[in-house]
């Protein structure tokens, strides 16, 4: 079933492809430049750059169990598990948005690496006039986060192989919030169109971090807010040599015309691996910026 907020969402999209005006048909979207088509799934998440059953099944963030784990422990812990180990970094960027939001609320958010909805969720929350999209790569994430930030029911999550039984978690019912499946090195929206762009934990994972944040500060408009967030763990291994430190990163945001008004090393989250509590420390990058 469609989003009910997709006539909203179709006022900021673009064609990924050709950048065409997106118009609505039963069973997704469809570009009047270059004719594509782009369909639901059967969760009702628009998918703007499908993936092959192979590529899916490699892919530890379609993982089940990952994904339970990452929804239960890491995203909501603190509803979920009473648990606050992950709320420094949560809550380090909430701050940085509503600190935003003082300033001059945003009408339109963008979430790009949203997982399973937690800042989409928290952006939605705290600013209710605001519209939010949350974006990732993958299906399994997008529809754990369209229960939780869409859905108004108790959601079962299967933590039983971490140790940890009879836990659910309420759905938020948001209904200011859109979510879809893409890739951040080809997003379908429009150039400058948003207030406030947010990167929490996702730079370190994409192949090609430069052409990713020219992509995501391309959709950005003058003068709009661009929160980030990573440990910088590097999964490319030449990247390490790339950009080993914090002042590395800050010259790749200063040549994508962002200017800084804040960033800092040394924010610590943990993640919980199981109920017995082992666990491992992340040391996170945070940077807020102001598009030129």
């Amino acid at each position: 079933m469609k989003q009910p907020t997709l006539n909203n969402f179709l006022k900021l999209a673009k064609c990924p492809k050709c950048k065409g005006k997106l118009i609505e048909k039963a069973d997704g979207v469809k570009c009047q430049l270059c004719n594509d088509i782009y369909f639901y799934n059967s969760d009702g998440i628009l998918l703007f750059y499908p993936r092959k059953k192979d590529e899916k099944i490699t892919d530890k963030y379609e993982e089940p169990n990952f994904v339970e784990w990452y929804t239960g422990i890491l995203a909501f812990g603190n509803e979920v598990l009473g648990k606050g180990q992950m709320e420094s970094l949560h809550r380090t960027v909430s701050q940085l948005v509503l600190s935003t939001a003082i300033k001059k609320p945003p009408t339109f958010i963008l979430d790009i690496g949203c997982g399973v909805g937690r800042a989409t969720s928290d952006c939605a929350t705290y600013l209710g006039d605001s519209f939010v999209v949350g974006l990732d790569l993958s299906e399994r994430k997008l529809s754990m986060a369209k229960k939780i930030v869409q859905g108004k029911e108790n959601i079962r999550l299967a933590l039983a192989h971490f140790g940890f039984h009879g836990t659910k978690i309420k759905g938020h019912g948001l209904d200011n919030t859109f979510l879809l499946q893409a890739n951040a090195e080809f997003l379908p929206f429009s150039d400058s169109i948003f207030d406030l762009v947010i990167n929490v934990n996702l730079i370190d994972r994409v192949i090609n971090p430069e052409n990713t944040l020219k992509n995501m500060v391309s959709v950005l408009k003058s003068g709009g807010k661009f929160i980030f967030t990573s440990p910088l763990n590097w999964s490319n291994s030449n990247l390490w040599d790339k950009y080993p430190c914090i002042e590395d990163i800050q010259k790749l945001f200063e040549n994508n015309g962002l200017i800084i008004d804040e960033i800092f090393d040394g924010l610590f989250y943990r993640e919980i691996q199981d109920a017995r509590g082992s666990y491992s420390d992340w040391n996170t990058t945070v940077v807020s910026a102001i598009k030129k």
